[in-house]
Parts: C-alpha cells; sequence; structure tokens
C-alpha cells in the first residue's frame, strides 16, 4: 500500500492478520513517516541492519548480486504490539533465514523447497509441522482448521498463549509464520475443508504439492484421500501416539479404493453408534488397537462411552510428529520415492531401552 493508505489503515483502527507491505519514499516521506508512528504508538525497527551484517559477514555463501542488498522493504505487523519493521527485500531475506541449512539442503534443493505448495488440514498438533515445514523453507502453504483455541489445545500447539483462547486455531500459528518470514504466501481456510471449498484447497492457483493430514475427524480423512486419489496427490499422515508416520503415494500409484463408499458407510456408524465410530477410526492406524499404548486404550474407551472428550496427548508426542511429517515432507519434495509406514516409539527407546533396570538385567 502507498504511505497515504497506511495512515488511514492506521488511523481507521484497521487489523490484519496479514503483513502490509507499504511504499516508503524516504527522501520525501521518512520525517512524516517516523512523527506519525509515534503519534500512533507504533514502533519502528530497523531491522535491515542487522541483515546487513549478517550478509556481510557470509557473503562468500549467498549465491546473490551484492546489488540486492540496496533493496529494502517497509512492512507492517497490526497484531499484537504494531510495528513497522524495515526489511531487505525476498529474495535476499530468504537467502539470509536459509543459507545455514545449506550443507543438508543445498542451494539448488532450496530453491526446489521454496517452490512447492503444501497443505495441512488440522492446526492442533498439526501446527508444530506447519511451523517445522515454515522454518525449512516452504513458503506456499495452504492450511485448513474449523476449531477455536480452547486451553487445553495448548500443550499441543505450536502456538500457545493465554491471551489466544477462543481465537481461531489458525489465526496466533498465520501471525507465528509471518513473523518468521512475512513473505510467506500462506492462505488459512477458517471452515476447515467442506464440500464448498475444498477443490479451492486443493487446486487453487496451483495444485498441492502434497497434503499433510492431521485432522481428528474420520470423514475428513477420507474426503482428504479421496482428493488425493482424484488429483493424483501425495499424502502424508501420522499420531503423535507412537511417533506413526504414514506415507500414501497416490502420486506414484494407481489406488481402486472407493474413499466415497468408506464415507458412506463411516457416516452411518457415526450416526448409529460413538463406540463403533472409535473403532473405525483405529483402523487409520497401522496396526490399530495393537499399536496404541494402554494408557491411550483407556482413553479411546473414554471416547468411546462418552466420558473423554478426545485423544491424550503430549508436547513432545507433538514435536516428535511434526519432525517426522516435515522429513517426509522435505524428502517426497525432493523428488525420493518414499511409501509406507513406521513408527518411532520413544517408550521403548529412552523409557525402557535406557532404564538402568533394563541394563540391570541385560548384565
Amino acid at each position: 500500500m502507498q504511505y497515504s493508505e497506511f495512515k488511514s489503515f492506521v488511523e481507521l483502527g484497521l487489523e490484519s492478520e496479514m503483513p502490509a507491505f507499504v511504499e516508503i519514499n524516504e527522501a520525501q516521506e521518512f520525517e512524516s513517516l517516523q512523527r506519525f508512528l509515534k503519534e500512533q504508538s507504533i514502533k519502528y525497527l530497523d531491522q535491515s541492519y542487522h541483515q546487513i551484517q549478517e550478509y556481510k559477514e557470509i557473503e562468500s555463501c549467498l549465491q546473490l548480486n551484492p546489488n540486492t542488498i540496496k533493496s529494502c522493504k517497509y512492512i507492517y505487523l497490526s497484531w499484537g504490539e504494531k510495528v513497522l519493521i524495515k526489511s531487505l527485500s525476498e529474495d535476499l531475506f530468504y537467502s539470509l533465514i536459509t543459507w545455514r541449512n545449506n550443507d543438508k539442503i543445498n542451494f539448488d534443493e532450496q530453491e526446489i523447497v521454496k517452490h512447492k505448495t503444501i497443505g495441512v488440514v488440522g492446526c492442533s498438533v498439526g501446527s508444530f509441522a506447519i511451523k517445522v515445514l515454515a522454518k525449512l523453507g516452504f513458503v506456499n502453504l495452504r492450511v485448513a482448521e474449523i476449531k477455536n483455541m480452547k486451553p487445553s489445545n495448548s500443550p499441543r500447539m505450536f502456538c500457545d498463549s493465554i491471551r489466544n483462547y477462543g481465537e481461531h486455531k489458525a489465526s496466533p500459528l498465520a501471525q507465528s509464520i509471518y513473523e518468521l518470514n512475512p513473505y510467506t504466501n500462506l492462505t488459512v481456510f477458517d471452515e476447515g475443508v467442506t464440500d464448498n471449498n475444498i477443490n479451492e484447497f486443493i487446486i487453487g492457483d496451483k495444485k498441492l504439492d502434497i497434503l499433510i493430514d492431521a485432522a481428528d475427524d474420520g470423514i475428513t480423512k477420507l474426503k482428504l484421500r479421496h482428493y488425493c486419489q482424484l488429483y493424483q496427490i501425495p499424502l502424508i499422515s501420522g499420531y503423535d501416539e507412537k511417533g506413526i508416520l504414514i506415507i500414501e503415494r497416490f502420486d506414484l500409484y494407481k489406488s481402486n479404493i472407493d474413499f466415497l463408499a468408506q464415507i458412506e458407510e463411516l457416516k452411518i456408524t457415526k450416526d448409529k453408534s460413538q463406540a463403533d465410530y472409535v473403532n473405525k477410526l483405529l483402523e487409520f492406524i497401522p496396526g490399530g488397537k495393537e499399536n496404541l499404548s494402554p494408557r491411550q486404550l483407556t482413553t479411546l474407551e473414554g471416547i468411546a462411552n462418552k466420558t473423554r472428550g478426545g485423544f491424550s496427548q503430549l508436547a513432545w508426542e507433538a514435536s516428535l510428529f511434526a519432525s517426522y511429517i516435515a522429513k517426509a515432507t522435505l524428502e517426497i519434495a525432493l523428488g525420493n520415492e518414499i511409501e509406507g509406514s513406521n513408527s518411532l516409539d520413544l517408550d521403548v527407546e529412552i523409557a525402557q531401552k535406557m532404564s538402568s533396570k533394563s541394563k540391570q538385567e541385560a548384565s
């Protein structure tokens, strides 16, 4: 927006969950800008200084034209503590926040990552995965979520501030992603995925390269698989319980599964019996009940008889889920043909294998 539009936006008390890019003519308008920001109690940060300092330190690591260092943007964040930030332009900024990836993700690979479009459905546990993906350099993101944040969501969400209770779950997540990289191309579907918007979510102006299923609802899970099958999109899903990862390569192999028939069957089951519906949901998990801990099975029994509201989940499990999902996304984005299911049970790897009692018994 132009400087005059920015002033009107602020004076009207307007807010946006997206950054606003403000055109400032420094020679003519900067002094006026400084006065206006002070009047409106808006903080000003010249982060370009710190960015340039790092650029000078590691210039030999970056494959960029030094002339790009002269190009800056003014970015207005209208949430929380309102701030106008002076930053280097998009390409140089992206290189600065990803250059330490480059021994593990080289420049050519990082360029591939930058241009992939990733969809994520569900941003409770999924919020950890989304933020890790953003930190890896994925900038084209679509996020679908329908629910508002409750206190019990905090331990398993990346965004966990007490100030966000009652807000839409995607709102603080979006703000966090934009504060990491304001140039992120993020689209939020705040009604979740519905019959009316699922085509837009999957196709949009560019078909998803990878879809991540972090949804709770079984019908939504089946619907996502139907569309991935239809449009040949790889689908990644997982469960923070025992670090289960599932990769379905609808892009590599023809699938004849009738997901629409399964949806109708699941709808009937859900209407008839909560217990049968819960058992149907277990079919999404490789190994079903056998792959769940005894304590999680207790939770499932409570959900089935309506004495529990949701699955038991711990923060470290959500973090493990995010790491698994992000690594799988990166591998697929770079063209590696990975598929199937796997799990990493830290109760076994740490609580059992590393216990002093186990070592004593082994000796």
